[in-house]
């Protein structure tokens, strides 16, 4: 099982922690495109900015951390 728990800021400063597999696609705006959730940068810069990703909403959230599901719910 390599199911991770990732947490996102939102522009207002809120967390949201997610279970998904490094797999799983999601939105990069930089990118325009889907781009694996394990691939996506978090706590570093690229070109100056941060990885910016658009949730089902259609809200713009930063990936601040990853690590390993510990299997509670």
């Amino acid at each position: 099982n390599n199911v991770t728990d990732y947490t996102f800021k939102d522009e207002s400063g809120r967390l949201e922690t997610i279970q998904a597999t490094p797999e799983h696609p999601f939105y990069s705006i930089n990118r325009h495109d889907y781009v694996p959730i394990g691939k996506i940068w978090y706590n570093s810069l690229r070109n100056n900015q941060k990885e910016q990703i658009q949730t089902e909403f259609g809200k713009s959230v930063t990936l601040v951390n990853a690590k390993p599901h510990n299997g509670e719910v």
